[in-house]
């Protein structure tokens, strides 16, 4: 991206959701063939509340 050679990345929902965890505990919350098997996926519920509280902290504040 600094040489000019890459313009965009674009990820599906597990970038944020993995960038987000790297954030918060500097490590992804799940072993992703292990969740497959079982249904399970590292910790869902702490790692969505917190980007909804951003995404409406945002928007209060009138950032979108």
């Amino acid at each position: 991206m600094k040489r000019g050679v890459v313009k965009a990345v674009a990820l599906n929902g597990a970038g944020i959701i993995h960038d987000t965890e790297i954030a918060m505990i500097g490590r992804t919350s799940e072993d992703v063939g292990e969740g497959l098997v079982d249904g399970t996926f590292g910790m869902a519920r702490e790692t969505a509340g917190f980007i909804n509280g951003a995404i409406d902290l945002g928007f209060r504040k009138g950032m979108g």
